[in-house]
């Protein structure tokens, strides 16, 4: 039980990015069913493209025996062959805000090693891993796919306009996240007293853990509603100055 607890723990925190301002991003409602699909159409050649697959939260992909985020794979005649090239590992994400505050960029490093072209003053060739940014900005609408701003070198860059980069000032995900926890808390309290009493203490018949206490939780709790309203009618109350 303790340790679905801390699955779903980090299933939460994996998924939910929190800024500096406490504004939440919650990456699960980018997930898509059988993963992104974009291919860089400009950089194809008719029958034969690359294809960019991808997700963000709970992401079953895998390119050469490897868990990853985001691969590129070759596609012929719009089928996606098994020959591909890792872009981003899941186990590498960096999460941060835009420069303009107008959404956030999702970044999966660490991918294969590719070589790039750079003029420092002179032609140079650099061997560096393959990272994949997304930028996701704040929208009402969401567009139907993510499109390619950057394929150049070993770093590729995506955008999307989507309500996932507006965030979420309400907490909403949050409430849920307690809510979660809180429910799987008490099914462990459950759990774990009966098989207590059961083994432990070698009751017999009901062995709901404090038993006594739940039977009179509801009287309890009535009590303390008529203890509020009690307060409440005379709070005005008290001794006057003589």
């Amino acid at each position: 039980m303790i340790i679905i607890i801390f699955l779903i723990k980090t299933s939460f925190s994996n998924c939910i990015w929190q800024d500096e301002n406490k504004k939440n991003y919650d990456l699960s409602l980018l997930d898509k069913s059988g993963a992104w699909h974009v291919s860089d159409e400009q950089n194809g050649m008719g029958m034969f493209n690359m294809v960019y697959i991808f997700n963000f939260c709970k992401i079953d992909l895998h390119c050469n025996q490897t868990q990853v985020a985001v691969y590129e794979s070759l596609e012929i005649m719009g089928t996606i062959t098994e020959n591909c090239d890792i872009v981003g590992l899941q186990n590498n994400r960096v999460i941060k805000r835009l420069d303009q505050n107008n959404g956030i960029q999702v970044q999966f490093n660490d991918g294969s090693y590719c070589t790039e072209v750079v003029n420092n003053g002179k032609q140079a060739q650099v061997s560096k891993p393959r990272s994949g940014s997304f930028n996701i900005i704040c929208s009402k609408k969401a567009d139907s796919n993510f499109r390619i701003t950057n394929a150049y070198g070993c770093s590729t860059i995506f955008e999307i306009h989507h309500p996932v980069g507006c965030g979420d000032y309400t907490g909403e995900s949050s409430a849920k996240s307690i809510l979660a926890y809180l429910f799987i808390t008490f099914l462990g309290y459950i759990c774990l007293g009966i098989l207590f009493n059961k083994i432990i203490k070698k009751e017999v018949g009901i062995v709901f853990p404090h038993i006594e206490f739940w039977k009179d939780f509801p009287k309890l709790v009535i009590d303390g509603i008529k203890y509020i309203q009690y307060r409440f009618r005379n709070r005005d109350s008290g001794y006057s100055v003589v």
